[in-house]
């Protein structure tokens, strides 16, 4: 070298500091981007799992309810109705043998008060023709709450059918999109005869 000696500065200069500062701001923009992503994934999977748990729980309590009946009361029914005659039961809940018609029971989709409806999503069962809120609600929140026109019964074509299908959907709205599942069931009448 020629005799002059340069003198080391500390810090960094303005190039090195843009550097970093943009390489800072890329890895928090991705950041973000994941966790925005992530979110979004997140509220679609909890929306799709509540339409599909919903579903079931509505296809386990119609089961319940038409496993034990005798027949559908065709005259009756309609795609969105379904009426079905229970078997007669003792006081002690035990069928009285031979088997005799006993309650007549309705499953529709209604509002809140148990009124049939085109818009109601709350999933009702009348007995003898009174919408029954223990069933149906709990406190004053449904228990199966589906997508309005979401309940549709298809019957086999006989003049007595034995079983009936059943689709149940249901909606939820996830922050961004609606998520919707539907689920079909058939059911057989055990008591059928």
């Amino acid at each position: 070298m020629n005799g002059t000696s340069f003198t080391r500065r500390h810090g960094s200069t303005l190039v090195e500091v843009l550097v970093a500062f943009n390489l800072l701001l890329l890895v928090l923009f991705g950041a973000a981007s994941l966790c925005r992503v992530g979110n979004l994934l997140y509220h679609r999977i909890n929306a799709e799992s509540g339409c599909t748990e919903t579903t079931s729980r509505a296809l386990i309590r119609l089961g319940a309810v038409l496993y034990t009946a005798l027949r559908v009361e065709m005259s009756q029914s309609t795609s969105s109705r379904l009426v079905v005659v229970l078997p007669r039961t003792d006081s002690t809940g035990s069928y009285i043998v031979p088997l005799e018609d006993g309650p007549v029971v309705t499953i529709y989709l209604g509002d809140d008060s148990g009124t049939p409806s085109d818009t109601g999503t709350i999933l009702w069962r009348a007995v003898g023709g009174v919408p029954d809120r223990d069933w149906s609600l709990r406190g004053s929140r449904p228990v199966v709450a589906l997508s309005p026109g979401g309940l549709c019964f298809r019957y086999p074509a006989v003049t007595t059918p034995t079983g009936v299908q059943v689709s149940v959907t249901a909606t939820r709205w996830n922050g961004s999109q609606t998520c919707f599942a539907t689920s079909t069931s058939e059911f057989f009448f055990r008591n059928a005869r």
